[in-house]
């Protein structure tokens, strides 16, 4: 139907017809006037019969004919009424042509095209709103743009009853809520899809126009996700297409309490790619060293009891499976313990100078990589991967000054040179294939500087960060801070995208405190072929009659001999042999079922340990309780839910209310139980509430951050 506006008012022309009738009869007047006569002749006519059904037939044909007119009539008396709201919108030479009607009697249109004046004012960002909103009005129904074509002055529009609504979702008050937060988020123009799982929305697809301004920074868009997860029940995350200029929101998954584990033979691609987790949509995350990666150094940091320890000992076994000559460094002398004599280890230091006669050596070996392809007698390829493992660098960094203090030559610095070819190692080893794992609790910037930090690509965050915390690991403020801290091995890594995402470490047990299961696995991990053998550090002794002390040159080179030659030196501990239940010599047997998943030589379920073991207590990571306005409240912070039930949560974020506006602010919280309950609390920004502060980092062997 097409309603034409004029100057003299508004024209219909419905058209209606009886299949069948008579020209003259094309009337529901007429047809009725024969009907009556027929019936009330039939009882005195010869031909009573032929003359009563035929008056029935007109009966039915004025019936159906009468229907189609009021039909016809209510739905152009409807079409009248949103030409009449539409026509400051569309002018004077503008039509309305509907289609698809449903319902009983006249019912609604279900597809609307609307033909305005060129004249019309369509350039005004509100005017596709408004055509929507009149028609919606007009219609009782839900009215929404799905096409706009400025070349022929045209915009179509889906209708959407009330009754369809109510069918396609289940809740029509959280549709029209998150279409009101599209709205205010993206602008009135924006075009949304709700997806929907059970009663609860599980995605939002929007097209919008304002790419130019969300494409201006990752802050403008992290800003939009935040409210997304502030108004909207659940944790949200966002799929930005900044070239397409739409966006899709969804749930946030969640990450299975047990992980499947390929424990086969690292093939192809693999062999330079170490697995160390999966995160929550499922996906592997890998330490990629291939050299299309430029990840050549894995920085990993934690506090004591997040699974920082155990990541690394991942990272290690993986690279000893490929064959690589391992150096390991441990500062707090029982951490790689049981990894002495795990095949392709190549050397375990615990005490300072053996640390740095380890790490001089490997620098020296780089020197001579690097002199090799400066010659043009060698190139990468013919290089065997080196891979130098420091863990509790800030420890490390603390004790090697302290003993360089009184080691150190005449007029030597106040800091160590060997920090400095730890830096030196970060900065050239790719090229040489020598390769840098270094763990700590915090990268601060006075020991572990941004110019060097930048070089650890590949980087990994357990359990919990503080704000600043997360700025210098993931340069931002929110990234990492709500991560649960009683889920051992739970943290932020970077995903193939090079983007953080919330992961879920693989746990690999200490060979020297392994149980009967977890040696099983042990085993599945243990290299095929053995290429290095165990070597140790041989203390520097005087020259004899020589009074003069040791010197700090004399630890840097001292000599890294094998084990074998030396074994006063070397004291292995057997596997298991800390577990409480003797040891397990040998590790070559066929590994039999493990708990939690069978062992078929392809993969293992992830053995996860107890959740609180090794967690920290609030006690040891927060700051006494203290009064603070909703307003002021920070990611990260411990916000007190439940007075009553003494209940905490941590702050993931603070906005202010998109719908309500200034003065109420949405505090998204997240629990630390391993089932992440979450939730928003909705307050004014001056309600009083308690909080509690995380603590700064603690240098040295202390539990707190």
């Amino acid at each position: 139907m097409t309603l034409p506006i004029a100057r003299g008012g508004f024209t219909s022309s419905p058209r209606f017809s009886a299949r069948d009738a008579l020209p003259l009869m094309r009337t529901p007047a007429t047809l009725t006037a024969l009907a009556a006569g027929g019936v009330a002749a039939a009882p005195i006519t010869p031909i009573a019969g032929a003359l009563y059904g035929g008056s029935l037939t007109l009966g039915a044909a004025a019936l159906a004919s009468g229907v189609a007119v009021v039909r016809n009539g209510i739905r152009g008396q409807l079409m009248v009424r949103v030409l009449q709201g539409l026509a400051p919108l569309i002018g004077r030479e503008g039509t309305v042509r509907a289609r698809r009607w449903k319902g009983r009697l006249g019912g609604t249109p279900t597809r609307l095209r609307v033909d305005y004046d060129p004249a019309a004012p369509a350039h005004e960002p509100e005017w596709e709103r408004k055509v929507a909103k009149i028609v919606s009005v007009r219609l009782d129904a839900v009215a929404r743009v799905v096409r706009h074509d400025v070349r022929r002055c045209r915009l179509d529009l889906v209708i959407t009853t009330a009754a369809e609504l109510g069918e396609k979702v289940p809740s029509a008050q959280l549709q029209k809520r998150v279409e009101d937060l599209v709205t205010v988020l993206f602008g009135t123009d924006a075009r949304t899809e709700v997806g929907w799982e059970a009663d609860q929305v599980a995605s939002i697809d929007v097209a919008h126009t304002i790419g130019v301004k969300v494409s201006a920074s990752a802050a403008v868009r992290g800003a939009r996700e935040r409210v997304v997860t502030t108004m909207l029940p659940g944790r949200w995350r966002a799929h930005w297409d900044l070239e397409a200029d739409t966006v899709r929101f969804e749930l946030r998954p969640q990450i299975p309490p047990t992980l499947s584990r390929n424990l086969a033979s690292p093939q192809g691609a693999d062999l330079a790619r170490l697995p160390y987790g999966v995160d929550e949509d499922g996906e592997t995350l890998y330490w990629d060293l291939n050299d299309t990666a430029a990840t050549p150094h894995f920085l990993v940091t934690g506090s004591t009891g997040t699974g920082k320890t155990n990541l690394i000992r991942g990272l290690i076994t993986e690279g000893c499976r490929r064959g690589w000559e391992l150096y390991l460094c441990d500062p707090k002398r029982i951490e790689f313990v049981g990894l002495k004599a795990w095949p392709n280890v190549k050397c375990v230091a615990t005490a300072v100078p053996d640390m740095v006669a380890v790490i001089h050596q490997v620098a020296q070996e780089m020197d001579r990589r690097y002199k090799l392809i400066e010659a043009g007698k060698a190139t990468k390829n013919d290089f065997s991967r080196l891979v130098l493992v420091l863990d509790e660098y800030r420890y490390f960094y603390g004790i090697v000054n302290a003993w360089y203090a009184g080691v150190k030559p005449s007029g030597g610095s106040k800091v160590c040179p060997i920090l400095e070819q730890v830096f030196l190692i970060a900065s050239l080893g790719r090229v040489a294939r020598v390769n840098l794992i270094l763990g700590t609790q915090r990268p601060d910037a006075s020991w572990l500087g941004g110019d060097v930090r930048d070089q650890f690509m590949a980087r990994a965050s357990l359990g919990r960060l503080s704000p600043d915390g997360a700025k210098m690991m993931w340069e931002s403020y929110n990234v990492g801070t709500a991560v649960p801290r009683r889920i051992a091995g739970r943290g932020t890594g970077a995903n193939s995208e090079g983007n953080p995402v919330e992961f879920q470490c693989y746990w690999t047990p200490d060979p020297a405190t392994a149980n009967p299961d977890e040696l099983a696995l042990l085993n599945q991990l243990r290299p095929e072929h053995v290429t290095h053998q165990p070597h140790v550090v041989v203390p520097p002794v005087k020259d004899d009659g020589e009074d003069k002390p040791l010197t700090y040159v004399d630890f840097l080179v001292a000599e890294i001999a094998p084990a074998c030659d030396h074994p006063e030196l070397y004291a292995p501990i057997e596997p298991g042999a800390l577990a409480g239940g003797g040891s397990v010599r040998d590790l070559d047997a066929t590994p039999g079922p493990v708990a939690g998943g069978g062992v078929d030589g392809q993969s293992l379920r992830h053995l996860q340990p107890d959740d609180d073991a090794g967690c920290p207590d609030v006690e040891d990571l927060y700051a006494p309780a203290q009064n603070a306005r909703a307003g002021k409240l920070q990611p990260g912070q411990l916000v007190l839910i439940d007075e009553q039930a003494d209940l905490w949560a941590t702050i993931e974020s603070v906005d202010q209310d998109a719908v309500a506006g200034d003065g109420q602010v949405c505090i998204c919280w997240r629990s630390d139980e391993a089932d992440g309950d979450f939730g928003v609390l909705v307050e004014d920004d001056t309600s009083v509430m308690s909080v509690r502060n995380l603590l700064e980092a603690v240098d040295g062997d202390e539990d707190a951050i």
